[in-house]
């Protein structure tokens, strides 16, 4: 979600801080990137403060631009491992036996573009319904994915409805269930009704583990 692809993915709710058009913008970007760890948490704050103040962004010295560049190169370095684990779990589970692929690639939980499935990674039709799968990438700063996970978890079941599917697999990498993210999550399935929560797994999984789980087919 385009999930930490939340791939795999999350917005925050800035409009009581930030003017309503930037406030929409930001979040967006937040949603989109957040999920699939491709952020700067420290570019995100000083634009934030920036947006809320008012004022022009100052000139950076070389420090500051090294620092930035090197931030980019890990959050850079962080992406393409994240985006290697989600491709081989989707793809564990789309070669599973009479499984068909109906979508494969990114969702986007905080945003409806009216497509079918645009909130899911992914979608498979298998023997006894249709199942969607969503993966989150690892984040620096969990305060940001823990205050959004609410609304990402809400959006992704109002589709379970909509799309009348019968299971939605939640990847969480580099989490485990004691994980304040992961918690976060729970917490907020338990809120559902039983219908809708018995339908919403939450799996999470470390990346030196992926494999085995599927050589297991665990998935």
């Amino acid at each position: 979600m385009i999930p930490f692809r939340f791939s795999s993915f999350y917005a925050i709710n800035l409009s009581s801080l930030i003017r309503p058009l930037q406030s929409r913008q930001i979040a967006e970007s937040v949603s989109d990137e957040t999920t699939s760890g491709n952020i700067d948490v420290k570019e995100l704050e000083e634009k934030i403060r920036r947006s809320i103040t008012g004022t022009m962004e100052k000139e950076e010295t070389e420090e500051e631009k090294e620092k930035k560049e090197e931030r980019r190169r890990l959050a850079r370095e962080r992406r393409a491992i994240y985006e290697k684990n989600h491709e081989k779990a989707l793809y564990a589970i789309a070669n599973s036996p009479d499984t068909k692929i109906l979508k494969l690639g990114h969702g986007y939980p905080t945003r409806d573009d009216g497509s079918e499935y645009s909130k899911f990674d992914a979608v498979f039709q298998q023997a006894n319904g249709r199942i969607a799968v969503s993966t989150f990438a690892p984040m620096d700063n969990e305060r940001y994915a823990i205050s959004s996970i609410a609304e990402v978890i809400s959006n992704l079941a109002i589709s379970i409805e909509k799309e009348n599917l019968k299971q939605l697999k939640l990847f969480f990498f580099e989490q485990n269930r004691e994980d304040s993210v992961f918690n976060a999550a729970e917490q907020s399935i338990q809120l559902m009704k039983d219908e809708l929560k018995n339908k919403i797994q939450l799996i999470p999984v470390m990346y030196c583990d992926l494999d085995k789980l599927i050589e297991k087919d665990e998935l």
